[in-house]
């Protein structure tokens, strides 16, 4: 069990790295009033709110926030891959909760389900990490489960998304567009049409991968490949990190279902 819970850290961990390490270069060259409409995507974290709570709001306890996410994200990182249990662990996962609540209530925006991913994992470790109650981590596959069915829901109740239009569109966006993808497909709304109904039904089928093992398999690759795509070409590294620091708890929630000890050589499973 620990190994999985390892795996999700590492994930997790590189995911707070790479954000911190975006968001301080972004405080570099745009600094804290560039307006939110020059990069919405990548500002939004930073952007300087003038209001009340002079202390949620104050530049320089941001930029420290976002420094100390940046060195307890790398230390845990370290722990992990050094194997060292210590209740350290525990602590610095809720030094990032708590900075991870401050970030989210400084931003303007509401949360993409990538940062909706991190804050839960990171609670539902906390959890674990508190009560020894390896269950908790169940509910990590369970908010996964509702995100992928109620995207395919959104999706499939779109006509756009049914015609292929939606993704057309979507890939010729300035923020999740690709140049590439747009002249390979040459305006061939078969491609759209039939990459539209892949994602549908993969993100409403996602929950049978506890009826067996080769089904368990064959979805967390399809997964796998899916958030590495969207990574690739369409600038949601983030979304690959959050939701794969959460694919080692969705095999832990089949080997629950099926009574398969955790501590048994997975390849004699499948």
């Amino acid at each position: 069990m620990l190994d999985l819970i390892c795996i999700s850290i590492i994930f997790i961990c590189l995911y707070l790295i790479l954000d911190s390490v975006e968001i301080l270069i972004n405080i570099k060259y745009y600094g804290f009033d560039s307006p939110i409409s020059v990069n919405k995507f990548f500002l939004r974290k930073i952007y300087y709110k003038k209001k009340t709570l002079k202390f949620i709001y104050n530049q320089k306890v941001l930029k420290t926030i976002i420094r100390l996410r940046f060195l307890i994200s790398l230390f845990i990182l370290g722990l992990v891959i050094l194997q060292i249990d210590s209740f350290l662990n525990s602590l610095a996962i809720f030094i990032l909760i708590i900075f991870e609540l401050y970030l989210r209530l400084r931003c303007q925006n509401r949360l993409s389900s990538s940062e909706h991913i991190i804050i839960f994992n990171l609670f539902c470790l906390f959890c674990t990490f508190l009560t020894k109650d390896y269950r908790i981590l169940n509910f990590i596959s369970l908010y996964i489960v509702i995100c992928y069915t109620s995207n395919g829901i959104q999706k499939i109740s779109s006509v756009k998304w049914r015609t292929g239009e939606g993704l057309k569109k979507l890939l010729k966006t300035n923020i999740y567009g690709n140049k590439l993808l747009v002249s390979i497909f040459h305006e061939n709304k078969y491609i759209y049409f039939l990459l539209s109904w892949l994602i549908i039904l993969f993100q409403l089928t996602f929950v049978f991968f506890i009826v067996n093992p080769h089904f368990c398999v064959i979805y967390l690759c399809l997964g796998v490949l899916f958030h590495l795509f969207l990574a690739i070409f369409m600038k949601l590294k983030d979304f690959f990190l959050a939701f794969l620091s959460s694919y080692p708890f969705l095999f832990f929630t089949f080997l629950e279902i099926h009574n398969i000890p955790i501590n048994i050589n997975y390849f004699y499973i499948f």
